[in-house]
């Protein structure tokens, strides 16, 4: 038991690390993505539609990244579950005679999820590290899909519209869109893998 406690915690805490790099890389590149482009947007007029297309492109880039983070970070807070479940099983079997509410098993029991600190409801929700990392990566990749809008009626709305990079656009639109839609239905999934209660 106490073997499969151990391995159990060395694997969360390996799966918390690869979270956290993932992090570390998606805001290095987010925040490379946001210099770039605003110093070449400030030296364009988007008038030309090659202009328009390279920045529709790039934002579809980063769109799929972003999608491409946030299936690797919610899976991780499956996996992670599970990890906790074993912990807390463990825990369980060794504390069974001792009263949960008592001290110091109190204090000890700060990973079970239904902690207000990890999952409680109201606003405690939002101090999960997973909710308030979810939150970041799949707003980035709303808000980098609103941009593709922007610069498609942009382009549709233009003197004389290049048919092409309409067609184009509209593609990594939809695109975009089918994998917002994709990733809503990953959390709604994700959660009745992990649990119901969990936001």
């Amino acid at each position: 038991m106490r073997d499969e406690f151990n391995q159990a915690w060395e694997h969360y805490r390996h799966i918390e690390s690869v979270r956290t790099q993932y992090l570390a890389l998606f805001f290095a590149v987010l925040t490379g993505a946001v210099g770039v482009g605003s110093q070449a947007a400030a030296r364009s007029n988007f008038a030309d539609t090659a202009t328009v297309l390279a920045f529709s492109a790039s934002l579809f880039v980063l769109t799929v990244f972003a999608a491409f983070v946030y299936v690797t970070v919610r899976k991780a807070d499956v996996v992670m579950a599970h990890y906790e479940t074993v912990i807390n099983r463990v825990r369980d079997y060794f504390y069974k005679w001792v009263d949960p509410d008592a001290e110091p098993f109190k204090s000890l029991n700060i990973r079970v999820r239904n902690h207000p600190m990890l999952g409680g409801k109201g606003l405690w929700r939002l101090a999960r590290i997973q909710t308030s990392v979810e939150t970041v990566v799949l707003g980035t990749a709303v808000l980098t899909s609103c941009g593709q809008a922007v610069l498609l009626v942009m382009t549709l709305v233009a003197a004389s519209p290049n048919w092409t990079a309409v067609a184009i656009e509209t593609g990594l639109v939809a695109t975009s869109c089918l994998a917002l839609i994709g990733l809503v239905l990953l959390r709604m999934k994700g959660n009745q893998l992990i649990s119901p209660d969990l936001p």
